[in-house]
């Protein structure tokens, strides 16, 4: 049983070691996306659904951040044609890459919201952190594009959220102001569309 200093050191080495362990599974899931170009399994999902449980793998690292977070779906989103895991994968890297933007105890914000009369759905993933320099916005889709620090990044999360999201016959774009923060928005059908 550890006390004291000894406890505390214990449980700040135990959140830098699941913090690291969620980053290294991203870059691992991302280069394997990438590298085999996986088939798109459309079922009928929630997106409600697979927000929530973005958030359950997230929740730790909000917490010890102190990230605010604001959640605002609309109830009657209709259901979408998609492949679970990869959308859950495409949030999962636009959460990951917004905390790595704020500072600690910034803000994000997730919007779900019905569009093109019940036909699709957009959501936007928002944050109030450093920005993305006008220079690097028109590469940040590029594989192996990156403005990380060395050993925070690939440069492959944005390549293969592209990826994703033009599989599913969506959109995804991106609004930056350095020093106020980066808005990304995707766009989804609510139905299936034809190759």
């Amino acid at each position: 049983m550890f006390v004291g200093e000894r406890a505390e050191d214990v449980r700040r080495f135990l959140t830098i070691m699941e913090s690291e362990t969620i980053r290294c599974g991203n870059i691992v899931k991302d280069l394997l996306a990438f590298a085999r170009q996986s088939v798109v399994d459309r079922k009928f999902n929630n997106i409600e659904e697979i927000i929530e449980r973005t958030l359950i793998i997230l929740d730790n690292q909000l917490q010890e951040k102190n990230i605010k977070l604001d959640k605002e779906i609309d109830p009657k989103s209709p259901l979408i044609p998609c492949d679970f895991d990869q959308i859950q994968q495409v949030i999962l890297n636009l959460l990951s890459n917004a905390m790595e933007a704020v500072d600690h105890g910034g803000s994000i914000s997730i919007k779900v919201r019905t569009v093109d009369s019940g036909e699709g759905i957009e959501i936007s993933v928002s944050d109030n952190g450093k920005g993305i320099d006008s220079e690097h916005l028109p590469h940040i889709f590029e594989p192996f594009y990156t403005t990380k620090k060395e050993g925070k990044g690939v440069g492959l999360g944005l390549a293969v959220a592209f990826g994703i999201i033009e599989k599913h016959k969506g959109e995804i774009s991106v609004n930056s102001t350095p020093d106020e923060g980066t808005i990304f928005t995707l766009r989804l059908p609510a139905k299936i569309l034809e190759s």
